[in-house]
């Protein structure tokens, strides 16, 4: 069986979470989820930071402008994102671990439900952690591929969607 998609995965998290999916591109969304969309990667990209042992001072302040989204601008902004982000895994050594470390965090995302498997989740709508909740274990996943190998893999890595 062909393992699910980084993108199917995220799927699967967000219809257990209650989020919303749409299937086609919108000019708009509710104030509540542009600002979290926006605060979860502003919070993973200060997570990157601290880990590479940068510090970052003062944390912007989110002001929303009362406008519609532009689905192209958006798709051009998550895309150059994507590009950074997976080039940052091949800076960092990291390419061959990105799938595995993928399928964990997607594991550890499963088991923030709560004990009825319902979402628990802040004010602002982000998915907190459950009691059944579990870290990644993303150190295994390091070490495993921290071993020599001569030849890279591109079908290791999440850059080859399937």
């Amino acid at each position: 069986m062909k393992p699910q998609s980084e993108l199917s995965q995220v799927r699967t998290f967000m219809e257990a979470n209650d989020q919303t999916i749409r299937f086609r591109p919108v000019s708009n969304l509710p104030e509540w989820e542009k600002m979290l969309r926006v605060q979860l990667i502003l919070e993973e990209a200060y997570e990157l930071a601290e880990a590479l042992g940068i510090e970052v001072t003062g944390r912007p302040t989110l002001v929303s402008k009362t406008r519609d989204l532009d689905p192209v601008q958006s798709l051009d902004a998550l895309t150059d994102l994507l590009y950074v982000i997976f080039g940052t895994y091949h800076t960092l050594g990291l390419a061959r671990a990105a799938r595995d470390a993928f399928t964990e965090v997607h594991a550890s995302n499963m088991s923030k439900l709560g004990p009825d498997g319902h979402p628990l989740k802040n004010e602002l709508g982000k998915v907190m952690k459950g009691p059944n909740y579990f870290p990644p274990d993303l150190r295994t996943i390091v070490a495993t591929h921290s071993k020599p190998t001569t030849v890279f893999d591109a079908s290791d890595s999440m850059t080859d969607e399937s």
